[in-house]
């Protein structure tokens, strides 16, 4: 049966162990010896073997345990990423890219690190053609303004050196726009918006 991770979640508890004989070729003998000692025939029982094992479980210190806290895993990590919302994914592999655009047009500097929602908006739209499954997925510019603010916690207000549009172009000019910071610095507040940690952080 499987084990939710929390009460608010949909998600399973995914226990990873250690498979030492999963490739070695005498694997099954091994196993079928394990399985004589704690087998239902108490005939080919090892009975020194099933003491000690016994012991083992009566003597394991289990203060602090509790059964609600659940380890964090690479397949809990995995399970969040597959089933991260549109904006988060986006800006994921934009951040990993270093750049919002396939085929960024601001070579000087490819990574504004202000910039006006609708250049964001349009990365986002340009992302979408090949991700999004139908016209019906397309992010609104009000759910990425609510994004920015009420997950991110970014500001919007004037700033010297904004990434705006201008037409077809992009240009640097003084405008309203969003301090992203650096790749690197956006990666990890969407990691903790969506609370996934990185390997490091166990």
């Amino acid at each position: 049966m499987g084990v939710k991770t929390s009460s608010k979640q949909r998600r399973f508890f995914c226990l990873e162990v250690k498979n030492k004989f999963g490739d070695k070729a005498d694997s099954r003998a091994y196993y079928n010896k394990l399985y004589e000692i704690i087998g239902d025939d108490e005939s080919n029982r090892d009975h020194e073997v099933f003491s000690m094992l016994l012991d083992y479980f009566l003597t394991c210190d289990i203060k602090g345990f509790s059964h609600q806290d659940f380890p964090e895993t690479d397949e809990s990590r995995n399970q969040r990423l597959h089933s991260l919302d549109w904006i988060p994914k986006f800006l994921m592999e934009v951040c990993d890219r270093g750049s919002l655009f396939m085929d960024d047009s601001i070579e000087a500097n490819p990574w504004p690190e202000n910039i006006h929602m609708s250049v964001i908006k349009q990365a986002l739209d340009e992302w979408g053609k090949d991700n999004y499954r139908s016209g019906y997925d397309k992010v609104t510019y009000d759910s990425l303004k609510i994004y920015f603010e009420g997950k991110l916690g970014l500001v919007n207000k004037s700033r010297k050196l904004t990434t705006s549009r201008n037409g077809s172009k992009t240009v640097v000019k003084q405008s309203r726009g969003w301090h992203l910071g650096s790749p690197d610095e956006l990666l990890q507040k969407v990691r903790i918006a969506e609370n996934i940690d990185t390997p490091e952080d166990d």
